[in-house]
């Protein structure tokens, strides 16, 4: 987890602050930023998506696209995806990223997203400039960026549990203006089993040194 000594607004780092016990008082990047009201999460709702076979630009699983007008840079904290259905042959789970600000912008129906400070007189989606879809279509076909996990064609009824192909980011992926990142799968799944979810929080513009 990232940790930091607590700040101002603006990123300046406060003057460091001791416990009744003595100890300095530390906080998680993600909380501050949960604080005020910049950490957003989305997830599949329903009964899942049918992956496409390959990287495609064809019904992204659950894609995240920061519009090139936003004026702001999103952190990627965590990315997940579960496939509940065994998969017609083993299949290769990515994330997938698109990064041309030339593109057309993604469309596809609008996924729910969340501002995770949730009730107390925030509103739900207070502040979000990112989009993010389901069954989207990407101009073009993503290139892989990292890898999840792997699918296999064995009877999920046979265990317990499906743990997801899930990556911690800890903020350290930046999507700058006109990118999209998206989950993939090198082969079809064998229903519309695939769930997917994100954890990004979204900041002023942040460019290169």
């Amino acid at each position: 987890m990232t940790m930091e000594i607590q700040g101002d607004r603006s990123g300046n780092l406060a003057t460091p602050k001791l416990s009744l016990d003595r100890h300095w008082i530390m906080q998680s990047a993600m909380q501050r930023y949960a604080d005020e009201g910049r950490l957003f999460g989305t997830t599949q709702q329903g009964t899942g998506v049918v992956t496409q076979a390959g990287l495609s630009a064809t019904d992204a699983i659950l894609a995240i696209h920061n519009p090139i007008s936003s004026n702001m840079t999103a952190r990627l904290w965590f990315a997940g995806l579960t496939l509940k259905v065994a998969n017609t042959a083993a299949a290769v789970a990515w994330l997938g990223v698109n990064t041309n600000t030339n593109e057309a912008i993604v469309t596809g129906t609008a996924a729910v997203v969340r501002n995770y400070n949730l009730g107390g007189g925030v509103n739900n989606t207070q502040g979000q400039k990112m989009l993010a879809f389901t069954t989207a279509t990407l101009a073009v076909a993503p290139v892989a960026l990292c890898t999840l996990g792997a699918g296999l064609t064995a009877a999920i009824t046979t265990v317990p549990a499906v743990p997801p192909f899930a990556r911690e980011f800890y903020g350290c992926m930046l999507i700058q203006p006109g990118t999209t990142v998206s989950f993939q799968t090198s082969t079809a799944s064998g229903a519309a089993s695939a769930h997917g979810e994100y954890v990004w929080s979204e900041h002023k513009l942040i460019t290169a040194a």
